[in-house]
């Protein structure tokens, strides 16, 4: 009777460790599946742009940074006015990247605002195979601060902080 308890509870503690690695191997490869569904490296579509938004887009100033290990795109827009007093740095939403935002930007520029913008991880020009996560854009805004208030020396006065959906 003791032989026949044994094995049973053997077998019950051998069908229980095989659902726990199962449960474990099944929920990783969802969680994987998930994660590269909600966080892909996006790219913006080609669009013809407005004869305005080219003549914007040539005007910018290029600055990238790290955020990381990835260098991120930067991109300083002067305000029309070529005054130095604000600085909007612009932080985007998800699955965007700089052009997504050209509008808003021109609007800024046009009544004396610069604009600092970057491509976050894993969007646009910036380097990364994926956007990582919601929190990524903490940490590539951190950088775009910093770079913004010290090694861009852009010369603003004021520095404003403007974002989109995540930003």
């Amino acid at each position: 009777m003791a032989n026949k308890t044994k094995r049973i509870f053997k077998r019950i503690l051998q069908y229980t460790v095989i659902i726990a690695i199962t449960f474990l191997i099944v929920s990783a490869g969802a969680t994987k599946v998930i994660y590269d569904f909600c966080f892909p490296r996006y790219e913006s579509p080609e669009t013809v742009l407005d004869e305005e938004l080219v003549k914007l887009n040539e005007e910018r100033a290029q600055a990238s940074f790290y955020s990381g290990e990835n260098l991120l795109a930067g991109y300083l827009y002067s305000p029309a006015d070529g005054t130095k007093d604000n600085l909007v740095v612009f932080v985007l939403g998800m699955n965007a990247a700089v052009n997504d935002y050209l509008w808003q930007i021109k609007s800024f520029t046009d009544n004396g605002y610069g604009v600092f913008i970057f491509d976050p991880t894993g969007c646009g020009s910036s380097e990364g195979k994926s956007a990582v996560g919601f929190s990524q854009i903490l940490l590539d805004l951190n950088a775009a601060l910093e770079h913004a208030e010290n090694e861009g020396n852009f010369g603003f006065e004021r520095i404003f902080l403007f974002g989109h959906s995540r930003g």
